[in-house]
């Protein structure tokens, strides 16, 4: 009967484990269903039909009783992420000010992929003609993502 009792116990400890330092199905949660599935057959084994029920309804309780405790007592406050997070990682260029018709100085290479220069800020820039040589002027010509696509002005093409 100690050994029932204990390992009732052991599936309440480790099912306050599992709720509080380790969400998410792990090894505390798995040691937990086998803690009580082996109590349950204990009493099955010892106290047949009738243990067997009293063992369930004993185990169903102390799950409940746990799931209460974690929750009155706000355990979970002292685990969550009180702060909000509203940041973007990158602005998009558009977002900066950057319209299409701009001119723009490359900063790098475009092989297709490169730095530029436009009106004073640094954008990843992508070409779609050919490879652009550093301090070449280009115009914006649109937007993909965060980068920005240039050309050659029509009068260097």
């Amino acid at each position: 009967m100690g050994l029932i009792i204990f390992l009732i116990v052991l599936g309440m400890f480790l099912t306050l484990v599992e709720m509080i330092l380790l969400p998410g199905i792990s090894l505390a949660a798995i040691g937990a269903v086998i803690s009580y599935g082996f109590a349950v057959y204990k009493s099955y084994l010892l106290n047949g039909i009738g243990g067997l029920v009293i063992c369930v309804l004993v185990s169903l309780v102390s799950v409940v009783i746990t799931l209460i405790f974690c929750v009155k007592t706000k355990a979970w406050h002292r685990l969550t992420l009180k702060d909000n997070i509203d940041s973007k990682s990158q602005q998009s260029p558009e977002e900066l000010g950057v319209v299409i018709g701009d001119k723009a100085v490359c900063l790098t290479r475009l092989a297709p992929m490169g730095k530029v220069e436009i009106k004073g800020q640094i954008y990843e820039a992508k070409s779609l003609d050919a490879y652009i040589d550093p301090k070449t002027e280009v115009d914006v010509i649109g937007f993909e993502n965060f980068n920005v696509i240039v050309r050659l002005p029509e009068s260097k093409s």
